[in-house]
């Protein structure tokens, strides 16, 4: 598969999708309409203009099982936010991920950079306790 297709988020009921190793690295708007959705593995964070796919996450307050990748690819620590982590009360696992999105597996990030990954990880882990 190389995209989803852009109706996914009228499969309502869908509890459990795994993208980790699909190739998928676009995540279509309308995402947020599968709010039954309990594990979620290997989601592409990746912003197109003014919109950040991280907005998506916002309305899946039934995740128990959340694993974020490519979150060196947020350009504004305040896309962080649409998470909306706090409102995950079931959430049991949790985990954030930098890929190579940027360039290749062993190269070294610039300084600021890195301070930009840290301000988004800061931001979507704020609302946590």
């Amino acid at each position: 598969m190389v995209k989803l297709p852009g109706g996914i988020g009228k499969l309502r009921q869908l509890r459990y999708l795994s993208l980790l190793n699909s190739g998928i690295n676009n995540i279509p708007r309308g995402f947020s309409g599968l709010t039954n959705l309990r594990v979620l593995k290997g989601f592409p964070a990746h912003v197109e203009g003014d919109w950040c796919s991280l907005e998506e996450l916002g309305p899946l307050n039934r995740l128990t099982s959340l694993d974020i990748r490519g979150l060196e690819n947020v350009s504004y620590s305040t896309f962080a936010i649409k998470v909306k982590l706090g409102e995950k009360v079931h959430l049991i696992y949790l985990c954030l991920q930098c890929t190579s999105g940027r360039g290749g597996s062993h190269r070294l990030i610039k300084e600021e950079e890195q301070q930009q990954i840290e301000k988004v990880f800061d931001e979507i882990c704020l609302h946590l306790a």
